[in-house]
């Protein structure tokens, strides 16, 4: 998180239009280019990161204090009415506005101005207004991240860099690019590396028994170390697939445990995982909910009709969910890190859409760091573009690509061509059929009867409302009056 101050109107001071565009757009901008101002719009675009602090002022008068959302958008058809002058933007968050007793910005020059020495008046006043407003931010508390994973030689990877995001990170790849031995690699590492192996992780972490924030490298050499030891403690790994035998006898554990230690009902321990599967899912319309465990430590569930069911009838992206997503609520983990191997499997594409953002918040409660290994666009698609890692093969070697933009929010489709790297979605036996169509219609043979027998099959086999139809269509309307025309 970086620091930044910024003026949102051109040369016009009286411009005043700050807290409109703040409460009903949610959005910073900076203007085109200008004399002087090329540095500070490629500050704008390039440095300036998603969680960045931004305090909006107007010369020393400060307007509010923002967080940064959104990435950095080049719009060239603006609204200028709404807008006024700015092209380049960003979405926020705002924080706090500004009262009228709040002391003048002692920096008041500058149109983007970035932060970085923190014994400047500048950033003592910035930081001590995001503390008065964010104070559990500055809590000192345990926390556990890894930055940085180095493998000198390990199966497919050689000399291979990854860095890490917090809260998430999303490494995704086609089959074979490593996804899940990185997994395994972070959770083994320990057993894995060798007095002659080079590989190391980078961790940042902050315990009792550190008394400090702290960097730390594991290698060989201190790989039965006390941090060593910490970080072992706190890394949980989900491998793919789902052990619905754990959750239930973890659920049953888990009602005895509470029963115990808060005395309490098991009634009243029911309600307590009623409510939390009701808070945690409430964005996935999920149809069921928790009914009870028996004494024999069977599980039930309930669906909306009522119907009272074992935990073992639940569908395949339900179990995936409870014993994965419940589980790390439950068991009620902090401070860790968290490997999850293909979180996707076997839910409906809608579930995928949203299922990161309940690790992500989990993640954000829970002061934990998650890490995803997936193949699903959808789960791509959800994530903002800094928390995305892409392995490649590169010239014999597994490498990384992770300078993604406006991946968040991108349609299905896109992530498969743009980053996943799929040539063609279509099976290869349509693709065909539509390249042979497509040649066709460029050459204007769309009139012929081999055109038309051609054009049929596909019909017969996608439909008359195929969209690429449709779109095939309108294209040899209009070379049919170009052709007409001339």
């Amino acid at each position: 998180m970086t620091y930044w101050h910024m003026q949102l109107h051109s040369d016009d001071k009286n411009w005043g239009k700050e807290k409109e565009l703040l409460n009903d757009l949610s959005l910073i901008g900076i203007g085109n280019d200008w004399k002087g101002g090329k540095s500070q719009i490629n500050n704008f675009k390039k440095d300036m990161k998603v969680n960045d602090i931004v305090l909006i002022r107007s010369g020393e008068t400060p307007i509010a204090l923002v967080e940064v959302v959104g990435e950095f958008e080049d719009i060239l058809d603006n609204d200028f009415t709404r807008l006024d002058w700015f092209r380049y933007r960003r979405k926020v968050n705002v924080l706090d506005f500004a009262n009228d007793k709040q002391e003048p910005f002692p920096q008041p020059r500058g149109t983007l101005q970035k932060l970085i020495n923190k014994t400047t008046d500048s950033y003592r006043y910035i930081e001590s207004w995001h503390q008065k407003i964010s104070p559990s931010f500055y809590k000192k508390q345990d926390g556990l991240q890894i930055e940085n994973l180095y493998i000198q030689k390990f199966k497919i990877f050689n000399e291979f860099n990854l860095k890490f995001t917090t809260p998430i990170t999303i490494i995704a790849g086609i089959n074979g690019s490593g996804k899940t031995t990185i997994l395994e690699y972070l959770k083994n590492f320990t057993n894995f590396i060798s007095d002659k192996d080079r590989s190391i992780i980078n961790i940042r972490m902050f315990n009792e028994n550190f008394k400090k924030y702290k960097s730390e490298t594991f290698r060989y050499s201190n790989s039965q170390s006390l941090e060593a030891k910490y970080f072992n403690e706190h890394l949980y790994y989900f491998p793919t697939g789902t052990n619905i035998s754990d959750l239930k006898i973890f659920i049953a554990k888990y009602v005895k445990k509470i029963m115990h230690e808060k005395d309490l009902k098991p009634s009243e321990v029911f309600d307590k995982i009623r409510e939390s599967i009701d808070r945690v899912f409430e964005n996935l319309d999920m149809l069921i909910t928790f009914e009870k465990v028996d004494e024999q430590d069977n599980v039930y569930f309930r669906n909306k009709k009522g119907e009272i069911f074992s935990i073992d009838e639940l569908s395949t992206g339900e179990k995936t969910l409870l014993s994965k997503v419940l589980y790390l609520y439950l068991k009620d983990i902090k401070d860790s890190i968290i490997l999850i191997d293909e979180p996707e499997l076997s839910l409906h594409p809608a579930w995928q859409n949203r299922v990161l953002k309940l690790y992500e918040n989990f993640a954000k409660e829970n002061n934990c760091q998650i890490i995803i290994a997936t193949h699903s666009p959808h789960i791509i698609g959800s994530a903002k573009s800094e928390y995305i890692r892409i392995l490649v093969e590169e010239n014999g070697k597994i490498e990384v690509i992770d300078n993604f933009s406006g991946t968040y929010g991108t349609k299905f489709h896109q992530v498969l061509t743009d980053v996943m790297g799929v040539e063609d979605l279509r099976t290869p036996e349509v693709s065909e059929k539509f390249k042979e169509i497509e040649k066709m219609i460029a050459n204007n043979q769309f009139d012929t009867q081999e055109f038309e027998n051609k054009w049929q099959e596909l019909e017969q086999e996608l439909g008359k409302n195929y969209f690429d139809l449709k779109l095939l269509k309108l294209e040899i309307a209009s070379r049919r009056k170009n052709v007409q025309n001339n």
